[in-house]
């Protein structure tokens, strides 16, 4: 199977085959939820039996293509409001913010990750 990037187009191998048929699916279910009423849909949800979205987790050596259908998923999502993070970059976004709130929050006995938790759900 072959995907378009940027402009070209890339072979997948079995395992990023395999991988690539579980993003699909996992953006049919978003696309279905994003087109629906939220407001709707979270009472449904909790007053159903209906299965919630089922995560993601992908892993493997360096350099086997997980970013590269991350990154096909994430462009492919009909979705405004989204940010991409690689995971390295994300982490090093953590540890400066964990760093700046360490020492502000030096003096005080206070939970870094707490504090930094509810920094950035609720930063726009």
């Amino acid at each position: 199977m072959e995907i378009k990037i940027a402009d070209h187009k890339i072979k997948l191998d079995s395992n990023q085959h395999n991988v690539f048929k579980h993003l699909a699916h996992l953006q049919k279910q978003i696309t279905k939820l994003s087109k629906k009423n939220s407001t709707r849909l979270a009472l449904k949800n909790l007053f159903t039996n209906q299965k919630p979205i089922k995560s993601l987790y992908i892993y493997g050596k360096v350099g086997r293509g997980k970013s590269m259908l991350m990154r096909h998923f994430f462009e492919n999502l009909p979705l405004q409001n989204k940010i991409y993070f690689h995971f390295n970059s994300f982490m090093q976004e953590v540890h400066k913010e964990l760093h700046k709130l360490r020492k502000i929050h030096s003096n005080k006995n206070r939970n870094l990750i707490s504090i930094a938790t509810k920094k950035c759900c609720w930063q726009k």
